[in-house]
């Protein structure tokens, strides 16, 4: 099958490639649930390392990073370098595909401390839901399964608000994370590019909260 083109998908070995990264260029708008997961204070960490020696440190951080989006059934879209992008579809993770990527931060979160990864790397993490066009953009030549839009931005942004060790998560998704991490403490954040405060919930993840 393998010859035939039906392996798995880099984006999430439980699907096949045909059915995500190999399909024409094209899409839809659809309702999803995005995080970013960043290293902070990356520039500076590998200032002090050499290549080789940052590419180790880094694996460790993606190799957790992506078995938990696989685990909780979401498409990893990218290695960003110093962070990982991922998404969570209806189509793929199933109706609670909300619940599920507030769940994966959580784990993300408690796997790095419980692995000392956070230590090391500390991780801050931006979670948004809602619409985004989701399909395989680019070139004539060259597309990739993505999504775009401001529910994308959001979630970037946010990631990029979060202090080390924090998971920011907006409005849409608090009251999935109550129910699982009991209240929330509020914060108003003013992210980049918006020119109205948000209010978001901030989620902090001892090593031994989530089973």
């Amino acid at each position: 099958m393998r010859v035939l083109g039906w392996a798995p998908s880099r984006k999430n070995p439980k699907l096949c490639a045909r059915c995500c990264e190999r399909l024409p260029a094209g899409g839809a708008e659809i309702d999803i649930a995005v995080f970013f997961a960043d290293v902070r204070n990356y520039t500076g960490f590998a200032e002090k390392l050499s290549p080789t020696q940052l590419a180790d440190t880094m694996h460790r951080f993606y190799q957790v990073a992506i078995q938990t989006v696989v685990s909780h059934d979401g498409l990893v879209d990218k290695l960003l370098g110093d962070a990982v992008m991922a998404l969570f579809v209806p189509g793929v993770a199933g109706p609670s595909y909300r619940l599920k990527s507030v769940r994966a931060t959580a784990h993300l979160m408690r796997e790095m401390n419980v692995k000392g990864i956070n230590s090391t790397l500390p991780v801050g993490i931006g979670v948004h839901a809602g619409p985004a066009f989701v399909g395989n953009l680019g070139s004539d030549h060259i597309v990739d399964l993505t999504a775009i839009g401001d529910t994308v931005n959001v979630a970037s942004r946010l990631q990029g608000a979060a202090a080390p060790g924090e998971i920011l998560i907006t409005e849409e998704l608090s009251a999935l994370a109550t129910h699982d991490f009991g209240d929330l403490e509020p914060r108003t954040v003013t992210l980049k590019g918006k020119q109205q405060p948000m209010i978001v919930r901030v989620l902090k993840v001892p090593p031994a909260s989530i089973q």
